[in-house]
């Protein structure tokens, strides 16, 4: 066999380090490409990406949030188990099963386009049209018919522990989806000099493509490793359908219904900041906006920082399933506890770093723009919260305890979404940026989610949180003095307000200089230590 087709499963820091470090790239290279894309198909353009996008990842998660993740769960307690044969039944049944849904939900985006768009749009006579909007639904409606399967795939993988595999298949989708993304929309409208909703059209369709690219390197890598793939046990009793279906149903359902209220809260939270905007007297033109700017743009930017949650929480699922397979809890506590230090320290100071350069920041990505600066602040500290909720949340269904995910994270969204227009009636009457209600309900929101999560976690089962408090007690002064020398190095060095070298030369100055103090005063108050490279080259010598 080739070595370059030979594959490893990882262990759970490894596994996150590699996770982190692919998510790093996938969403670094998202937020460059969205400066070009950006200046090609402009606000407008953003809003019916984003009317369109929103619509479609809530049925994306509808047919795929739930059994992948199942999936890798339990192939992952399969194996602990040497259950292969009931591992690959598995695989099959949730292949199958997705298959169903997605083509469903296809045929359901295609119906509905029109009504959805009326959805977003009602009221408004100036801005995108329903037409535009319906276009851009029904081609993005076309990425279900292949992404779905890519994710089944990767939940195999993931169940398998070959996580730097699955990283792969999410840099190369990504690379592919921004060429088209790229590509298309500058040779629609520069080229061929077409409307803009083809522009934003054959951006959609990047997703179908780069998941296929995506698809057929891992059915190669599965091809090629197939040795890897136990497929049955001696005197083995492999479960029944229903068996399988009841523990995948069990395994999905919490996510399934978590995924489906966040995307339907997403979806009105996008109605309501436009529906409230537009009542207190903002231009239509404006309201889209701002709502372009809070769905598309500003998260190009923070994905940065909730890469770490989508890295920790995809790496952790498969260990604490097997962990919770043998009620190993002190297994459990320290990938949590782990889990929770990195966030700590690289979370935490990333987004004190959005915040404190927040104008230059947005300036640099897509131009000054007040609108874009101040979502962009409070945004990252919905981020601190989001990434807390979405670790202790799979960590718990990891442990079958779904139903406390479920009501958190419902509890955390009906809060949200209660708060958004009292938030901003309540902003535009006391003078504060109404826009900004919005938002502030999202922080509130995922706070109250984590702390419901953290609760729980920590009085109904043996898991503690002492090294992770230990952690944050430490890096409390570093923060401080990090938050103190962003202040200093504004005042030392006014920002600059043109796009250009410049502004990117002073902002690599600042991340080198800031980040710098940060680390090096973690050191020095024991926050930083070396416990997690130790571990990982130890692990790396065991398997060599």
């Amino acid at each position: 066999m080739s070595t370059n087709n030979t594959i490893k499963r990882n262990s759970f820091i490894e596994g996150a380090a590699l996770s982190y470090i692919a998510m790093i790239v996938i969403k670094v290279l998202g937020a460059l490409y969205s400066i070009p894309f950006y200046s090609l198909i402009g606000d407008k353009g953003g809003f019916l990406y984003s009317c369109a996008y929103n619509v479609y990842v809530f049925f994306l998660d509808i047919s795929t949030s739930g059994i992948p993740v199942a999936l890798s769960i339990l192939i992952g307690e399969y194996n602990a188990l040497e259950m292969y044969g009931s591992k690959e039944k598995a695989y099959k049944l949730g292949r199958n099963i997705v298959a169903v849904i997605a083509l469903a939900a296809f045929a359901f985006m295609q119906i509905a386009a029109t009504p959805l768009a009326n959805f977003f749009l009602t009221d408004m006579t100036t801005g995108a049209t329903v037409a535009e909007v319906a276009i851009a639904i029904r081609v993005v409606s076309t990425c279900l018919l292949v992404v779905p399967f890519l994710s089944v795939l990767r939940g195999y993988m993931l169940g398998h522990k070959f996580i730097a595999v699955s990283s792969n298949t999410q840099l190369i989708e990504q690379i592919i989806r921004i060429a088209v993304v790229l590509i298309g929309a500058y040779v629609t409208l520069r080229v061929f000099h077409m409307d803009l909703i083809v522009a934003v059209s054959t951006a959609l369709s990047g997703a179908a493509i780069g998941a296929f690219g995506a698809l057929l390197y891992l059915i190669h890598k599965k091809t090629k490793n197939a040795n890897l793939f136990p497929t049955t046990t001696r005197n083995e009793v492999i479960d029944t359908n229903s068996v399988i279906v009841h523990k995948l149903v069990g395994y999905s359902v919490v996510v399934i219904l978590i995924s489906i209220a966040s995307n339907v809260y997403f979806i009105v939270d996008m109605k309501l900041l436009l529906h409230g905007l537009h009542r207190i007297g903002y231009a239509d033109t404006d309201a889209q906006t701002i709502a372009s700017i809070t769905s598309t743009w500003i998260p190009k930017i923070t994905n940065i920082v909730t890469a770490l949650a989508l890295a920790m929480t995809s790496s952790i699922a498969p260990h604490i399933a097997d962990d919770y397979a043998v009620r190993n809890y002190k297994g459990i506590q320290h990938k949590i506890n782990q889990a929770f230090r990195v966030i700590i320290l690289l979370a935490l100071p990333m987004s004190v770093g959005l915040i404190g350069f927040a104008d230059s920041i947005y300036c640099m990505f897509y131009g000054h723009n007040d609108f874009g600066t101040y979502i962009l602040m409070v945004t990252s500290v919905v981020n601190i919260a989001l990434t807390g909720a979405n670790l202790l949340g799979m960590s718990l269904q990891s442990m079958n305890r779904g139903k406390i995910v479920c009501f958190a994270t419902i509890t955390g969204i009906v809060a949200n979404a209660s708060l958004d227009l009292p938030l901003i009636y309540l902003f535009n009457r006391i003078g504060f940026r109404p826009y900004l209600g919005a938002v502030w309900s999202s922080v509130i929101g995922q706070s109250l989610t984590c702390i419901i999560l953290t609760a729980y976690l920590y009085k109904k089962t043996p898991v503690r949180y002492t090294e992770a408090m230990v952690t944050l007690r430490r890096a409390i002064p570093p923060l401080a003095v990090m938050s103190a020398s962003v202040w200093l190095f504004r005042k030392v060095w006014p920002v600059v307000e043109q796009r250009g070298l410049l502004q990117v030369f002073q902002l690599l100055v600042a991340a080198v200089v800031c980040a710098g103090i940060f680390y090096l005063t973690a050191f020095a108050t024991r926050a930083m230590d070396k416990d997690v490279v130790r571990e990982l080259i130890r692990e790396r010598l065991k398997r060599d």
